[in-house]
């Protein structure tokens, strides 16, 4: 892979809280940090919180209580846009009447980046995303794993300093999503950008994430290292939640941690 210059800044909530109901808010008073170029899975069952957190860190939605910064910044009051956020939802919303290049290349051009810079960009990321050759290709002509791969590439085109992925892969079918899967790992590891991934699959989060963060109705029941949640279980909830199979990935995982230092 070719590599890119992206500076990964950290990610920190303090107490937030977002109500749409007063008798069960969406998320309840949530503290977490993210360190630069960390991958934390976000995980926990329907209604647990989880998109809704996310939205609060993009500027999608607005916090009633608490704030979130990114590095030594405070931007719970920002726009979306002034964030330099990378979002990409399992719904990736292409634009079907433009090409891949033109997909990729959109976020650069509402910058009113010069031409130059756009084309090399684009074809950076084609071959960091190994799509080489498919500038040209329209939309319908993807298969779900290459769309994918476009939309992150297109978020990933400003150089954004915190990626969120929202569950990127989980309208793709199981052997696609695991071979994407790897190939993220791969491309985290290259990168180091920070992200934050949401995810309802268990083997995911534990196979990928340096963190993983429990949520629970609202609430953050435990955040920490794959491992540390495995052998450290916070409350009865996290160890009743936690799957075998997901056992067998966090320990695969802390080998591949091992392999990269």
């Amino acid at each position: 892979m070719t590599s890119t210059p992206l500076v990964p800044r950290s990610v920190t909530l303090r107490n937030v809280t977002r109500v749409f109901s007063p008798a069960t808010p969406a998320v309840a008073g949530v503290s977490l940090h993210v360190d630069p170029g960390a991958l934390l899975a976000m995980v926990g069952r329907s209604g647990a919180g989880k998109t809704t957190l996310l939205r609060l860190i993009a500027g999608l939605d607005y916090a009633d209580a608490g704030s979130i910064h990114l590095g030594a910044d405070d931007i719970t009051d920002l726009p979306a846009r002034q964030r330099g956020l990378g979002v990409v939802f399992q719904q990736y919303a292409l634009f079907q009447h433009l090409n891949v290049f033109e997909n990729i290349a959109f976020p650069l051009r509402v910058r009113h980046r010069p031409r130059a810079e756009i084309a090399r960009r684009v074809d950076e990321l084609l071959a960091l995303m190994q799509l080489d050759g498919f500038a040209a290709r329209r939309v319908a002509q993807l298969s779900g794993g290459q769309a994918q791969r476009v939309a992150l590439a297109r978020a990933l085109a400003p150089r954004p300093s915190v990626l969120l992925l929202d569950e990127p892969f989980g309208a793709l079918d199981t052997q696609v999503r695991h071979e994407l899967r790897r190939w993220l790992a791969a491309l985290h590891d290259e990168l180091h950008v920070t992200t934050i991934l949401i995810t309802h699959d268990q083997d995911e989060a534990f196979d990928l994430a340096d963190q993983i963060a429990v949520l629970r109705d609202g609430h953050l029941e435990q955040i920490g290292a794959p491992a540390d949640l495995l052998t450290h279980p916070a409350t009865p909830f996290v160890e009743a939640f936690l799957s075998p199979s997901a056992r067998t990935n966090a320990r695969s995982h802390a080998r591949r941690l091992a392999s990269r230092r």
